[in-house]
């Protein structure tokens, strides 16, 4: 995301747990990273572990539609900065001090979200980026891409060689790692679990660069913001390990 970003808020995770207690869960008012932690957390189990920063900035701040946040997840060593670490393997770097300063005017290659923020639920949309998500898929949609005389079999035949744990074929192992529970408390977006469709396509972007993607797609339906009337959402997914990268909007 090429983005000029004004940071907003900065606070250090240093184990998530910490910080979520007295977080409130009625969906009145509530703190937008608290809640953007809690929600990860719910979504994201692998995160537990991870410390770092959790920064939310805004292109645009608009406080009556909540559009416009851009929540980054930036790994790092929120620590007393020790010169040596000792489970470091050959070749690898040593992550970078928390305190550095590295980290307030870009986006995180790691793990990038667009949030809209909701009344009703606090979550409205939220779309994720970063080598978190898409590390995995990166070489099979690159390959997509770069093949548009290909055919949907011929497609699903390069994710299959890619080896996914939650390939096409994978149907009902993949539905029992859907955070279902935890994506309807966030977003209210009720998951149609029988109506999940895996999806392997090229598409024509702007100046003709081409986009392959590999993703679950879960419909689903959800009460309007203000009203008591039902709209359509969607849940989709990457098929490596099953990690939400969209909630939102049909």
């Amino acid at each position: 995301m090429n983005r000029n970003l004004v940071p907003l808020f900065l606070i250090t995770i240093a184990g998530y747990r910490a910080l979520t207690a007295g977080a409130q869960d009625g969906w009145g008012s509530f703190d937008r990273l608290v809640v953007t932690q809690k929600f990860l957390d719910a979504v994201y189990p692998s995160l537990e572990h991870r410390e770092g920063l959790l920064l939310l900035r805004a292109v645009e701040f608009h406080t009556a539609t909540g559009q416009g946040n851009v929540v980054d997840f930036v790994p790092c060593d929120p620590g007393s900065g020790y010169v040596t670490y000792p489970n470091l393997g050959p070749g690898q770097e040593p992550p970078p001090h928390c305190g550095d300063g590295r980290f307030l005017s870009t986006s995180s290659d790691f793990l990038s979200m667009d949030v809209t923020f909701g009344k009703k639920y606090p979550m409205w949309v939220f779309g994720a980026g970063g080598s978190f998500v898409h590390a995995k898929s990166e070489l099979v949609n690159k390959q997509i891409a770069a093949h548009p005389e290909w055919n949907d079999h011929q497609r699903l035949d390069a994710l299959r060689l890619a080896n996914p744990r939650f390939g096409p074929y994978n149907k009902a192992e993949f539905l029992r790692a859907v955070p279902v529970d935890a994506i309807f408390k966030f977003t209210g977006c009720r998951l149609q679990l029988d109506s999940a469709e895996f999806h392997a396509y090229r598409q024509e972007g702007e100046a003709h660069l081409a986009r392959g993607t590999v993703e679950w797609r879960i419909p689903g339906r959800r009460r309007f913001e203000r009203t008591d009337e039902e709209d359509s959402c969607v849940a989709r997914f990457e098929p490596f390990d099953a990690k939400l990268i969209y909630i939102g909007r049909f």
